[in-house]
């Protein structure tokens, strides 16, 4: 008999849904078409596809936690992407894992706002360890840094879709999992 669709299986499904949408939308708009301010805006889709990503991964990686103990770790874990790249574990092969952090690490979403997105890329004031313009003219400025960070990006969703699975549910299991979703997304304070 094939397992039931679990609540970890649905909250993976709705990250990984989340990370493909994202970077669908980072595709239908051109980078090219912005200034830098809006071209950094523009790639943050690509930073949230990447920890929704992750973020899936673990909800479909071995731990043996439940559902709100993994949904509570993972919330703990925030925006970080290296945070999260540590700790997924649905690949054995953890290359994938490796290469997002190196390349997204040092970037966060909080760059959707413009003070954050001005002072890490054209501070007034240059401080030591603190971006510059060097630091965006190799990253987000680069058309050829972004089409490999969301390369690497649909690395990590193209694993998760080869993991998915059908499972074929009656009405009453539907339910019963929308009963189970609801309990989870109460005690998890979802969206709150």
């Amino acid at each position: 008999m094939e397992p039931k669709v679990t609540v970890r299986d649905s909250v993976a499904d709705y990250y990984h849904h989340d990370a493909m949408h994202f970077i669908q939308r980072y595709e239908s708009l051109r980078p090219e078409d912005f200034n830098k301010a809006g071209r950094v805006k523009n790639f943050v889709d690509v930073i949230m596809a990447a920890e929704c990503a992750l973020k899936a991964h673990i909800f479909r990686g071995p731990s043996v936690a439940g559902p709100l103990e993994l949904y509570r770790e993972v919330r703990g874990l925030g925006h970080a992407i290296a945070g999260l790249a540590n700790r997924a574990d649905f690949l054995e092969d953890r290359r994938a894992y490796e290469a997002i952090k190196a390349r997204l690490s040092g970037l966060s979403v909080f760059l959707r706002y413009s003070l954050d997105m001005w002072e890490l890329y054209f501070p007034l004031v240059e401080q030591e360890g603190r971006g510059g313009p060097e630091q965006y003219d190799a990253t987000v400025g680069s058309s050829r840094w972004r089409a490999e960070a969301v390369d690497e990006v649909k690395v990590l969703i193209r694993a998760l879709d080869r993991g998915a699975r059908v499972v074929e549910m009656d009405i009453g299991e539907i339910l019963e999992h929308g009963a189970e979703m609801a309990e989870f997304v109460r005690q998890a304070r979802v969206g709150r």
